[in-house]
This record gives structure tokens, C-alpha cells and sequence, in this order.
């Protein structure tokens, strides 16, 4: 999509409609384009990661006003990886959510990183200097 200063590509929220189980302590390649990992204090306990969504963003945003002020683009929001139990979201690490009451131990309790399996840009090349 256009933007004031460039071009922004983002994930269309229906097409992130994968689902993988996150067991505590582990990490899962989600949807294509994210690590997602939960910390070792949290071994034992099972999770499931899938899309943010429209809804679970609209809830999060008015349960706690301060994740409004996020610096992600709101069409990128939705298609956030988000981890779940059985009582909801459990955390957003892209927001830097968790859920109060659902995670005591080594900070943080979650983390995702991007790293997209099949990237919109080729990777850089390195110069190296033969020492000639």
C-alpha cells in the first residue's frame, strides 16, 4: 500500500491463517515469516500462535489505551503473531503484550522475530577485501 514516504507491504490478515502449538520453553516458525518463542520459565505449559486479528487488536487496544501509541502500522496489526491459551491472548510480542497474571519467571515471557522464509528483497552481498 502507498504511503507518505514509501511503499508498505504487509500481510493480508486472512491469508495469516496458519496455527502451529507453542510448548513452553520452545520456539515454532510461524506463518511463513516468524520465530516465535517462549521462555524456559514457562516449560510445561501449552500455547498455540495464530494472527492477532481485527477483533483481538480492537480488544487489546481498548483493554490497555498505551498499546495505541505502537509505531506498527495499523493495516500491519491484525496479521501480528499473537499467542494464545485457553483463556485468550496470552501475549503479542510485537506490542510488547502480556497478559497480566498469565506469566511469572525471566522477562520476557515471549519473543518473535521476523524472519521471513521467502523475504520481498534479495539479501545483500558482502565486499570482501582481499588484503591486497
Amino acid at each position: 500500500m502507498p504511503r507518505r514516504d514509501g511503499v508498505l507491504a504487509v500481510r493480508e490478515t486472512a491469508a495469516a491463517k496458519d496455527e502451529a502449538r507453542l510448548a513452553g520453553g520452545g520456539s515454532v516458525f510461524w506463518d511463513g515469516r516468524f520465530v516465535v518463542r517462549a521462555a524456559a520459565g514457562s516449560a510445561g505449559r501449552r500455547y498455540s500462535v495464530r494472527r492477532l486479528g481485527g477483533d483481538g487488536w480492537s480488544g487489546l487496544a481498548a483493554a490497555d489505551r498505551s498499546l495505541r501509541d505502537t509505531a506498527i502500522p495499523g493495516a500491519a496489526r491484525p496479521s501480528l503473531p499473537a499467542v494464545f491459551d485457553l483463556d485468550g491472548i496470552v501475549a503479542v510480542p510485537h506490542l510488547g503484550y502480556v497478559r497480566g497474571g498469565a506469566f511469572s519467571g525471566a522477562s520476557p515471557a515471549f519473543a518473535a522475530a521476523f524472519r521471513p522464509a521467502q523475504p520481498l528483497v534479495r539479501p545483500g552481498f558482502a565486499i570482501v577485501d582481499g588484503g591486497g
